[in-house]
């Protein structure tokens, strides 16, 4: 019986040798090839700058009711180095009149973080590096369209919106204050309950109908506006709405 058993094991120490060869040699390839590349070429149709070559490639954009956006958030990854990545983001957000604000870079082996000045307002570039690929996250924001749809936090102030898609209305409390925030409000972003505090982090405790409280943690930025939406069931998603 121990024979059997000690046999039975052995195809399959096999098949996950032959597996992971097999993905270590694809890593090498794309290593390989990415090394090989020559300069990125920029996807024409894209709002935000973003390679042809990706992989993945998802833009998010908050808009008021005039439709204009004040926020854009591309999510992208593609098979190239994280030096090439980065050659291609400076070379196009210079074409369109970006800034970079070289003394806030973070340049590592695989990561990287570099903020800049559009014309229409700041923006922030984050590359890293996953399963050999690069990983984009660009956000940019637009502050005149961001006050034309009321969502704009005061200067050095962060805002904190509320969205209740439950049916019972809900309690929070926060710094000390004590909010009612009634079913189905919030649907619309210059509608939404807003609370203006200063950056930090901050305990609050939410409850909705006769549910149990919930007891949470928030860390809320200067010049974001942070949007907590209260889920059907109650439970709680953060988002970063501007």
């Amino acid at each position: 019986m121990f024979g059997t058993s000690r046999g039975a094991r052995a195809p399959a120490r096999k098949a996950l040798l032959a597996l992971a060869f097999a993905l270590a040699v694809a890593a090498s390839i794309a290593a390989f090839t990415a090394m090989q590349m020559g300069p990125l070429e920029a996807e024409p149709d894209s709002v935000l700058p973003v390679p042809k070559s990706y992989i993945f490639s998802s833009l998010e954009d908050h808009v008021g009711a005039d439709k204009a956006p004040y926020r854009l958030e591309l999510d992208a990854r593609v098979p190239a180095g994280l030096n090439s990545v980065l050659a291609f983001y400076r070379a196009e957000l210079g074409k369109r009149g970006w800034q970079e604000a070289s003394e806030h870079a973070v340049i590592k082996p695989d990561q990287v973080l570099l903020a800049f000045s559009s014309p229409d307002g700041l923006a922030v570039l984050k590359l890293g590096r996953s399963n050999g690929q690069t990983t984009i996250n660009l956000v940019q924001k637009i502050p005149a369209a961001a006050a034309k749809a009321g969502v704009l936090p005061k200067p050095g102030q962060a805002n904190l919106s509320f969205m209740n898609a439950s049916q019972s209305d809900a309690t929070l409390t926060i710094n000390e204050q004590t909010f009612r925030i009634a079913a189905g409000s919030g649907v619309l972003p210059a509608a939404a309950p807003t609370l203006g505090l200063p950056p930090g982090k901050y305990r609050y405790s939410l409850e909705v109908a006769n549910g149990p409280v919930q007891n949470n943690e928030i860390e809320l930025t200067a010049d974001d506006n942070t949007g907590l939406t209260i889920g059907a069931s109650g439970q709680v998603t953060l988002q970063q709405a501007y």
